[in-house]
């Protein structure tokens, strides 16, 4: 048996998308005649990312362990393994559970942008003071952006530079 506890610990993220794959080389290389379980605890997207192509839903099991607020307990779930393709996707899934691939700060102002955009008459100032906020916030290709621009424009809220 191999543990491997916080193996992304330290490493760029180039060596956190190949660090999974070449252990598993070394482990085949080495144990042809013995079977080997490797258990690899991970808080890295990355890892998991780079785990898509070895998984074998045959002999492999992801696991997520999380601490129940109610109980104070730990849980061990065993989870369907579902190929993501992209770290982001791994961040937003049910291992991380974030809503958002982005900082605290801009996924406040994307919920507040979302709950204008379900308001029937949202008032035009503060369609304005979100969209600054999401200027400063987001980068220029953030695919929240065709969304919002077409929301501040029907709103009369212009997103060009000042």
């Amino acid at each position: 048996m191999l543990l491997i506890d916080e193996m992304e610990a330290h490493l760029h993220p180039f060596w956190q998308r190949s660090i999974v794959p070449a252990v598993m080389k070394v482990v085949h290389a080495l144990s042809e005649e013995v079977s080997t379980q490797v258990i690899i605890a991970t808080h890295s997207p990355l890892v998991l990312a780079s785990v898509e192509p070895l998984f074998d839903e045959e002999q492999d099991s992801l696991f997520h362990l999380y601490l129940d607020h109610e109980d104070n307990s730990v849980q061990l779930n065993n989870l369907p393994f579902v190929k993501r393709g992209r770290a982001d996707q791994w961040l937003t899934s049910e291992v991380f559970g974030l809503t958002e691939p982005r900082s605290i700060e801009a996924e406040q102002a994307i919920e507040r942008a979302k709950e204008l955009q379900l308001m029937e008459n949202p008032p035009k100032e503060e369609v304005y003071e979100v969209s600054e906020r999401l200027k400063r916030l987001l980068a220029p290709d953030d695919e929240f952006w065709p969304l919002w621009t077409y929301f501040a424009k029907q709103q009369g809220v212009s997103l060009d530079a000042n």
